[in-house]
């Protein structure tokens, strides 16, 4: 047995002006338009090609794409929405949550009180800044042969 279907969306859209002259606002829009969005074979699509679907519908629609994508953004990062799932995305997206962004900053510090002090073992070893270390390396190398 095989499986197969098929998505159709609609879009119909009719305009009327509200002044009785022609003017700017009757050249701008089409009085009325119908478009069809197909994907004959949607059996295989993934989330992502579907989303991708939605999205050209959405354009073809006149939304703009930072509206779309806040859309988006907003099925997963709502109020009401899994926590669990909310962290999974971040992780995988790399983003960070408000309420982790204090864990991360003391990551940071912690990154760089590491770098300084790496640095400061530098600069008392080899005489040179850490910007000079590797032209330090380079100029033993080659004095060494």
């Amino acid at each position: 047995m095989t499986y197969q279907n098929s998505i159709s969306i609609s879009y119909a859209s009719k305009w009327e002006s509200l002044s009785s002259r022609s003017g700017y606002d009757s050249d701008m829009f089409l009085p009325e338009e119908k478009m069809e969005f197909t994907v004959p074979d949607a059996s295989d699509l993934n989330t992502k090609q579907l989303f991708q679907f939605f999205k050209k519908v959405m354009l073809a629609m006149g939304y703009a794409e930072k509206s779309i994508a806040v859309g988006a953004m907003s099925v997963v990062f709502n109020g009401d929405g899994d926590e669990a799932m909310q962290k999974a995305m971040c992780d995988e997206f790399d983003l960070t949550l408000n309420e982790d962004l204090q864990d991360k900053f003391e990551e940071f510090k912690k990154t760089e009180a590491e770098w300084d002090r790496i640095n400061k073992l530098k600069l008392e070893h080899h005489g040179a800044g850490p910007e000079d270390y590797n032209k330090t390396q380079r100029n033993e190398e080659l004095s060494n042969g």
